[in-house]
């Protein structure tokens, strides 16, 4: 069976049609809650490698049943909810015997409140405001992220590896970037002075839940999270403060009160001892989004998103509010 699901036919015959889906969902979530299902429904966008089922009971709980092709990592779920609390979905693996057999991993997860910020704020109906308060509210919660252990590690083992991969890769587009790649790489080791932090491996518009007000309400998809160096896993807040048009990154004129916004509530969070460490270490937490942004977009296998490779030359110039003052968060845009 394929890893990559593009339709309901890339499923075993237990799953190959929204309507067995839909009983398999209820009968799993009946088990598991001990109490009745009355319907189930999929999302408006579904994954590249599951079919997930909201759930809704008898007594109005609502759950979320997935069921996978790849089995997830449910640690990293665990000890993202442990540090971010329950803005981070619970999640259980289920058992059933005949969906193990098709090489299907079925989960359990708690139903996040709120819609997806893509379905919340769509492109032809952008609200400023919305989006603002939306990433205000992000950097709240990712406030919370700091985890013990130091950086060395993961910096050796993980951010330099992956710089040396892509300083070998022959494809023309990694290549276009090689004299960036070396300038962050001869300097990765001052990434070791920054503390580790919970990081999503793709904090997008799809994976990230807000109620009406802006207020994010739930970050799912957890499974390839890492402890990185603050402000690695950082760098897709140009995304969510912005937005891409004809494939090119553009900035909205509230672009910079949703960016100031996101790093002022982030170090607000933050606990006075650690952000300490932090304040000392500016320069070192602006390469660290350059690190994040240049892996985000180079690190993706043989397909490149045209749209973030165009604009890469622009976020690698990025300036962090604390060391820009009354700049411009990109120097080199045109305004």
């Amino acid at each position: 069976m394929t890893k990559f699901v593009k339709s309901n036919a890339d499923l075993p015959k237990t799953l190959n049609s929204d309507a067995k889906q839909i009983a398999r969902a209820k009968t799993l979530a009946e088990a598991h809650l001990g109490v009745k299902a009355k319907k189930a429904k999929g999302p408006r966008v579904q994954g590249f490698f599951s079919r997930t089922m909201k759930v809704t009971m008898d007594n109005g709980e609502e759950a979320i049943i997935q069921f996978r092709v790849k089995p997830l990592d449910v640690a990293s779920f665990h000890q993202a909810r442990d540090v971010l609390g329950p803005v981070v979905p619970n999640i259980k693996r289920l058992q059933d015997a005949e969906l193990d057999r098709d090489g299907i991993a079925t989960y359990f997860m708690t139903c996040m409140p709120g819609k997806t910020w893509l379905e919340s704020n769509l492109w032809d109906k952008w609200d400023p405001k919305m989006n603002v308060e939306a990433t205000k509210s992000l950097g709240r919660i990712l406030s919370q992220g700091y985890v013990l252990g130091g950086s060395e590690a993961v910096v050796d083992s993980e951010i330099k590896g992956k710089l040396e991969q892509l300083l070998e890769s022959k494809n023309n587009d990694v290549q276009r970037f090689r004299a960036d790649i070396q300038r962050l790489l001869s300097s990765i080791d001052k990434l070791k002075y920054l503390p580790l932090w919970v990081s999503h491996a793709d904090l997008n518009y799809l994976n990230i839940l807000v109620e009406d007000s802006g207020q994010v309400s739930g970050i799912v998809d957890w499974e390839l999270s890492k402890n990185l160096p603050f402000g690695v896993g950082l760098s897709r807040v140009h995304d969510l403060a912005g937005k891409y048009r004809n494939r090119m990154f553009h900035m909205p004129k509230e672009f910079e009160e949703a960016e100031r916004g996101f790093w002022e509530e982030l170090f607000g969070g933050i606990p006075t001892d650690i952000k300490r460490t932090l304040l000392n270490h500016l320069r070192e937490i602006e390469m660290a989004v350059h690190v994040g942004t240049l892996l985000d977009t180079l690190d993706q296998g043989e397909t490149l998103n045209q749209a973030a490779l165009n604009s890469l030359p622009l976020l690698l110039t990025y300036r962090i509010p604390a060391l820009r003052g009354d700049g411009a968060p990109f120097p080199t845009a045109n305004t």
